[in-house]
């Protein structure tokens, strides 16, 4: 298999190391890594499991998740990960930026192709799916509802401590606030409190794009636009990307 390499910068120990991609756009193509460095492709047109995977996972998801491309991608990569058997070292691979062969961990900062381009032949195996094909339908279904809900579950969590966080540093910011700040934290607090709210998602999409309105609204009012240099809109646009990909 002809390999395209890419470059990554770690973030955690400040090293460049090179990994292969798929070449050409990929369409429809997996490469998995795991910890050790192995990986695995999968080919949805030809694998075996990735049909009935789909459909017992489309058959589970909302209207709203099978809508948003990133949020279907997020739900989904887990359980499609989940029907591959263990890689050599019995490691569950992943489908995300490659871990870094130094310091092993996965905390990429910028990355690209090579250029000029490297590439490399390499003998792929093809996933594999033996656990996954003696489990019966009621199980395959069981393991996919736990695996979404869990996924469901860490993105919310995430998203939460993002806004305690902006939170904080609003509230150990010395005075004077300016009344964007202190307006913006009245915001966050009200987001908050919607979002730890039990089985409360209607309410928590209403004060998302209540959030969303008043930021940028603000700065059009007060600033004559949107200043991506402000650290404080940086923070509110991350906010916003997370509720994307918590359908939000």
């Amino acid at each position: 298999m002809k390999l395209h390499l890419f470059w990554y910068e770690c973030k955690n120990c400040k090293k460049i190391f090179k990994s292969p991609e798929l070449c050409g756009d990929g369409y429809g193509e997996f490469l998995f890594f795991d910890e050790s460095g192995n990986m695995t492709y999968l080919n949805s047109f030809t694998d075996s499991a990735f049909d009935e995977v789909t459909a017992i996972f489309r058959g589970i998801i909302t209207e709203q998740e099978r809508n948003n491309t990133s949020l279907y991608l997020k739900l989904f990569s887990p359980v499609l990960i989940a029907t591959c058997d263990l890689s050599p070292t019995n490691q569950i691979y992943q489908m995300r930026k490659p871990f870094c062969p130094i310091c092993k961990k996965i905390n990429i900062g910028h990355f690209g192709p090579t250029n000029p381009p490297e590439f490399v032949q390499m003998e792929i195996p093809n996933a594999t799916h033996h656990a996954w094909d003696q489990l019966s339908d009621n199980e395959k279904r069981s393991l996919v509802e736990k695996i979404i809900e869990e996924t469901r579950k860490k993105t919310k969590k995430t998203l939460i401590g993002k806004v305690k966080s902006f939170i904080a540093d609003l509230d150990a910011k010395k005075p004077p606030k300016d009344s964007f700040e202190i307006l913006l934290r009245d915001q966050l607090q009200n987001y908050l409190v919607e979002l730890e709210k039990p089985n409360n998602d209607e309410r928590v999409k209403v004060v998302a794009k209540s959030f969303g309105s008043f930021y940028r609204n603000f700065y059009f009012e007060n600033k004559g636009g949107l200043d991506w240099s402000d650290p404080l809109l940086i923070r509110c646009s991350e906010i916003m990307s997370l509720n994307l990909k918590n359908g939000l």
